[in-house]
């Protein structure tokens, strides 16, 4: 979808609005659990353990746990079953992925000086894929709420005479002029004037009211969302042994997002003497994105035990966005049912809106750990950590009434999610056997169950590298909206992850 963009796409420059909707404001703030294959095995229990790649992400501390330098890549295969329920229907949705979910490397180097506080000095650096949004949604259900709402709410307000075509004119062009001189309501009440779902109460140009022309008590709505890109992290990390007990460390994060989507809404089932019906509304969205943030961390070495704790630092992320629309339905002209096809183009490449760049906060988190060291057989770790996602924040240069809407809705609906993981692992010679739970409470104020799932894993150390191997089963639940205005009608998403992760380490 992303070449199709760039190949066919007129641009235009859309001033009022950013494209992001709150359901997708709840997908980039969802990270999934991904990690290297021992700290997946552990239900990445690690923030007072260390001495793995991905621990260095929830604490910079971990990388002078190490013992020798160490690099190491990571395979994960995710299959992923999604249970759609909406209006009381149930839809399952299966999806499958493979990539390179993990690189990295630690160099750790001994001060030889004795008489020297710091006995060791560490620098890191890990590629972590944090999320993968590659997905295909079915959602069907039934409403007494048709897509005709959508396009009025936009519509009410607005003169008449913004929404017929005038001699010469076109779809694409005045399409292209309402976003830029109006805005993103102006072409949403264009489409469905123009697709005869929508109709003004009188024919005067200053006319601002307008009805619906299509009729049904109970319409059948078909939702598919297919989605594709990631979310990507890159860790430098720095870290410290002080007095042989303290291990200190700081990372600085550079993050990466690419997320399309097609969002296609089908409505039929109108009553038979509707003048508009069988309606196919089609949005398509790419958001690029791009970040930073910092975090500090601290191991505490005691005789058995090790103490842990890290702070991050909230995601300062710009984002930009490009949407393209289409929509067709069939209506009632001469006794005879025809299909309206709008398909906004400008000579015959679709327009595409080019959204101005915006600004991302997601909030400060906050990790502790403890470890509990069982020599050489093993160790047991339990870890909870705290960020508030109703502190997520949108904005954009010179303000947006707009984003000030999204961020009163997350204030709203988002909370603290809080997460606890406990993690264990056993070893017999050069076999690790490991296991772990973690549990997290929901995004949103409106998911009472938890999220969480339990993890098992295998580990093969062959004294130079090993060999790790894991699987992990978790659900997430989440809460989401058919279209944000006019018709906002709720359909809750369960997603049942089962990855099996591999990583191989190397020892330098």
């Amino acid at each position: 979808m992303k070449k199709l963009f760039y190949i066919v796409s007129f641009f235009i420059l859309t001033q009022h609005l950013v494209a992001q909707t709150f359901n997708d404001i709840t997908r980039i703030a969802l990270d999934e659990f991904t990690g290297s294959a021992r700290y997946s095995g552990m239900a990445g229990a690690f923030v007072a353990v260390g001495g793995d790649l991905t621990a260095v992400n929830d604490n910079p501390a971990s990388s002078s746990i190490f013992l020798h330098s160490e690099v190491g890549v990571g395979l994960n295969f995710a299959s992923l079953q999604t249970d759609a329920n909406y209006s009381g229907t149930s839809t399952l949705s299966n999806n499958r992925n493979l990539n390179f979910n993990q690189v990295g490397g630690v160099f750790v180097f001994n001060n030889t000086q004795e008489e020297s506080s710091w006995s060791k000095i560490s620098f890191g650096f890990n590629y972590q894929c944090e999320a993968d949004y590659k997905q295909d949604i079915a959602v069907s259900g039934n409403s007494n709420r048709g897509i005709d709402n959508y396009f009025l709410y936009y519509a009410d307000g607005l003169r008449f005479d913004n929404l017929p075509l005038y001699e010469n004119e076109t779809i694409g062009e005045v399409y292209q002029i309402l976003g830029e001189e109006i805005g993103f309501g102006a072409q949403q009440a264009f489409l469905g004037y123009q697709a005869y779902l929508i109709n003004p109460l009188t024919n005067d140009d200053a006319n601002i009211s307008y009805v619906s022309n299509v009729s049904y008590s109970n319409v059948a709505q078909d939702i598919s969302n297919t989605t594709e890109g990631q979310k990507r992290r890159y860790t430098f990390n720095v870290g410290g042994v002080y007095q042989e007990k303290l291990h200190l460390g700081f990372n600085f994060n550079a993050y990466q997002f690419d997320f399309s989507q097609r969002h296609e809404l089908e409505e039929y089932n109108h009553d038979a003497d509707s003048f508009a019906s069988d309606i196919n509304f089609t949005n398509d969205l790419i958001s690029y994105g791009a970040g930073v943030s910092v975090q500090f961390g601290a191991i505490l070495k005691l005789k058995n035990f090790r103490l842990g704790a890290s702070y991050h630092s909230p995601q300062w992320l710009t984002f930009e966005d490009e949407t393209q629309q289409s929509i067709s339905a069939y209506h009632v002209e001469n006794d005879l049912f025809v299909n309206e096809t709008i398909n906004p183009l400008i000579d015959n490449f679709p327009v595409t809106n080019v959204y101005p760049e915006y600004n991302y906060k997601i909030p400060s988190k906050l990790n502790a750990g403890l470890a509990l060291l069982l020599g050489n057989r093993g160790l047991l770790s339990v870890d909870v950590s705290s960020q508030n996602f109703s502190n997520l924040r949108l904005s954009q240069k010179g303000g947006s009434d707009y984003l000030e809407g999204l961020n009163e809705k997350i204030a709203a609906n988002f909370q603290t999610v809080n997460t606890v993981k406990i993690g264990g692992e056993f070893r017999v010679e050069n076999v690790s056997l490991r296991a772990g739970y973690f549990s997290k409470s929901a995004l949103q104020k409106a998911i009472t169950s938890l999220d969480g799932g339990f993890t098992l894993g295998l580990g093969l150390d062959f004294g130079s590298s090993a060999l790790n191997v894991a699987y992990v089963n978790f659900n997430r639940n989440s809460s989401n909206n058919v279209f944000d205005q006019g018709l906002s009608n709720s359909y809750r998403l369960t997603d049942t992850f089962n990855n099996v992760v591999l990583t191989y380490n190397l020892k330098l």
